[in-house]
């Protein structure tokens, strides 16, 4: 069946992703010839809506690509817009606000080209993993990166055993904690090691970290101090803690403490800028299964809640013993939100 036709000319500068915090299909379309657009795609009536592209770019080309991240942004790789001279231009949409933010330069000093991919995954959710592909020159890429989303940096991983380039279109994959790509590229061509067929699987040396995730919250939102308890079945390292808001908002969490006799940890909002969904505890901490711990978490704007007074997740039991609301109302089922997770990735061929 076919379905309704982008607004703008499609070109080798195209990348598409699905984004669940709206529903949305978000798309980039064009070349460095006939420029680029972005715009949104509603699976519901069949629609797209041109939205505002980078006031700092004109256009896209061979390895644009797009990663949502779980939350308000999409991060978007530009691509080999200008042929011969190298680009690394890396940048972030944010979605309730429809404005873009420029980020530290994929550090790839060949430039971005064909076969260029972003990938981002629940599993590592601080890190955007990326292939730089070819260079601008149009020769073998053999980059591996990944990005700290929260620290505005990126690492050079270990290098490709087969490289990628020639041939645009993503290259990236997960499944089965485990990261996949394919080379794409000519066969039977000296320089490209792998014959252009080769296929390989990345192994992590860690396995994926263990998160305590309530998952999304629902409706009618308000914010105020959550108190509670945490009981988690398995063992688990926290630094960072993530608050699920409520579509178009700034739904945050302000101050977050968790303790009982043996811990006590403080985190605490550092406004609106950076990551500010995620707030860092003074120091990395380490829940133990069937231990109990006390929560106090005070949120603002518009947080999603849980209207539950005990909700079991995957990883253990969040309770609520109160919830006072931004009107002083008091509730006794309101569990915030949220995840608890920590992250250090490292990995082999």
């Amino acid at each position: 069946m076919r379905l309704a036709d982008t607004l703008h000319a499609q070109g080798a500068g195209d990348a598409i992703m699905w984004s669940d915090y709206d529903g949305y299909i978000y798309a980039i379309a064009g070349n460095k010839d006939r420029k680029s657009v972005i715009a949104c795609y509603n699976v519901s009536n069949d629609s797209w809506n041109e939205l505002p592209f980078n006031p700092n770019w004109t256009s896209t080309d061979d390895g644009a690509s797009l990663a949502w991240t779980g939350g308000e942004y999409i991060y978007a790789l530009r691509g080999e817009w200008e042929e011969k001279n190298p680009n690394q231009d890396f940048t972030c949409y944010h979605i309730p606000t429809k404005t873009w933010r420029d980020l530290s330069s994929i550090p790839k000093s060949e430039g971005v080209g064909d076969g260029a991919s972003l990938l981002w995954v629940r599993e590592y959710p601080a890190y955007i993993f990326a292939l730089g592909g070819g260079s601008c020159l149009e020769e073998p890429g053999y980059n591996f990166y990944q990005y700290n989303i929260s620290g505005n940096d990126w690492e050079q991983l270990e290098s490709l055993p087969c490289p990628v380039g020639n041939y645009v279109g993503n290259r990236l994959g997960f499944a089965n904690e485990h990261i996949y790509y394919w080379q794409g590229t000519p066969k039977n061509e000296s320089k490209w090691k792998g014959d252009g067929t080769a296929f390989f699987m990345f192994e992590f040396e860690s396995s994926p970290p263990s998160i305590f995730d309530t998952d999304p919250g629902t409706y009618p939102s308000i914010f105020g101090t959550h108190n509670g308890t945490i009981t988690p079945n398995q063992t688990m390292n926290v630094s960072k803690l993530y608050t699920y808001p409520c579509v178009g908002t700034g739904g945050h969490t302000e101050y977050a403490r968790i303790w009982n006799s043996t811990l006590d940890e403080i985190a605490r909002w550092d406004g609106y800028k950076g990551d500010w969904h995620n707030i860092s505890f003074n120091e990395t901490f380490t829940l133990l299964p069937n231990k109990t711990y006390n929560y106090t978490i005070k949120t603002g704007s518009y947080p999603q809640i849980h209207h539950t007074p005990a909700l079991p997740t995957a990883n253990g039991w969040i309770n609520c013993t109160e919830f006072r609301d931004a009107n002083g109302k008091i509730y006794y089922g309101g569990i915030p939100a949220i995840k608890l997770y920590f992250f250090l990735m490292v990995y082999k061929v």
